[in-house]
């Protein structure tokens, strides 16, 4: 079985009656820690992608931040707007890598909506909700064969699908909560609620 300890391979600098022997400081076994890693299961995979996305975004605010305060007010903009970009396109691939290539040139479209896309002041998708969405992805999976996708007018994304029932279901997906709106009535959920996921227990359905 494959343990955490098992991916590190330390040296040491080492004394003698002769002198002094220095060597290389410790090795890490990136394969070893992979094994550990998956051996463990997901719950722990999920909680070390959480470590290293919090990581992420600290290294990435104490690398940019400096050079922020000594550029123009406009690089900064379009600095910002870069990475959101890059965010977006790694939210998409992996919605789109459960869901399918279609969605990823869907979602991809959407993505690409400059503001006042409804002809009026709707701003872009929202990071936020895609942020939200793909959390909502990963933990339901492909519960039906046939989602639609959409953008709100408040950049939020919409979602639906037709029930085995023959019931439509919308949902909206804001900054960490998921609204379903069925005839039913509407519920609103935060992403990390189980009790949202106990709703997709059977594809192309709903209990809500």
């Amino acid at each position: 079985m494959s343990t955490l300890s098992s991916s590190f391979n330390p040296k040491y600098a080492t004394f003698n009656t002769i002198g002094y022997s220095e060597e290389i400081s410790s090795n890490f076994d990136v394969m070893a820690y992979i094994e550990w890693a998956v051996s463990c299961g997901v719950d722990v995979l999920r909680m070390l992608k959480d470590l290293v996305e919090g990581v992420e975004a600290s290294v990435l605010e104490a690398f940019f931040k400096p050079s922020y305060k000594l550029a123009d007010p406009s690089a900064i903009l379009y600095a910002t707007a870069m990475h959101e970009n890059i965010a977006k396109d790694a939210y998409i691939e992996s919605i789109s890598s459960i869901l399918g290539a279609p969605v990823f040139g869907r979602l991809t479209e959407l993505s690409q909506s400059a503001a006042g896309w409804d002809g009026a002041d709707a701003p872009p998708m929202s990071i936020e909700s895609l942020s939200t969405l793909e959390t909502f992805i990963q933990k339901a999976g492909g519960f039906s064969d046939g989602i639609g996708f959409f953008l709100g007018y408040e950049g939020e994304i919409l979602i639906n699908w037709v029930t085995e029932e023959g019931q439509l279901i919308d949902m909206a997906f804001y900054d960490g909560i998921a609204e379903i709106y069925s005839d039913s009535g509407e519920e609103r959920f935060s992403i990390n609620d189980q009790n949202l996921y106990k709703q997709f227990t059977n594809k192309n359905s709903i209990n809500a």
